[in-house]
């Protein structure tokens, strides 16, 4: 072949095995290219046991502990029972009463003796009547005893107390004999306290 015919054939050969190399080392691997992919796509998604949030990425900060150094939050205070009766004059008088009688000391006469029976016959008379009565235990002390009625109606303690001093445990009580003014109750009743005082001359015996 002639020298002229020859070398633009042979250039031409490796021009055509230049462009051939350079598409083969430029051509990059399906997988090369989706590996990159994948990577951030595993990045980007969260673990399967992690919870699903939606919106912007939610900050989970640490617990704190406790500062031993600070005071404890104080408990709620004690809710406080509202008082049987009001805080009237006629609770106050008859509350000073009751006190007097019980810092006389104890009952050395024998007074809760003489009275017991009494408090069954209040009862009686207020089943008999129809009354909603509940009526306290005896309290007897060397001055005298007494014992607190708490109606269920008002209207009804003038009715019981009439009834209590027509009695025959009443009359035959010789000391004196006395009760309190009603006292409203927050349910709606009221209570009145009955006093039983000795005779005078008891009185003057034991002291």
């Amino acid at each position: 072949m002639p020298m002229r015919l020859w070398l633009p054939t042979a250039l031409g050969l490796v021009l055509a095995a230049l462009v051939a190399a350079y598409a083969t080392t430029g051509r990059r691997s399906p997988a090369a290219d989706t590996a990159p992919l994948a990577a951030q796509g595993s990045a980007a998604e969260p673990p399967h046991d992690a919870p699903a949030v939606s919106g912007r990425r939610q900050k989970f900060l640490p617990s704190v502990p406790a500062d031993p150094a600070l005071p404890a939050p104080a408990a709620p205070p004690d809710e406080v029972s509202p008082p049987a009766v009001a805080a009237t004059p006629e609770a106050r008088e008859r509350d000073q009463q009751l006190e007097r009688l019980r810092a006389s000391g104890p009952d050395v006469g024998g007074l809760i003796g003489k009275v017991q029976a009494m408090q069954g016959d209040w009862q009686a008379l207020a089943a008999r009547s129809g009354i909603d009565v509940q009526v306290s235990p005896l309290e007897c002390y060397q001055a005298g005893c007494f014992s607190t009625l708490i109606f269920k109606a008002r209207d009804s303690i003038e009715d019981l107390t009439s009834k209590i001093f027509d009695s025959r445990a009443m009359a035959d009580w010789a000391g004196p004999k006395t009760r309190s003014a009603p006292l409203a109750r927050p349910d709606g009743g009221a209570e009145v306290t009955w006093l039983l005082l000795p005779p005078a001359d008891a009185a003057a015996v034991t002291n």
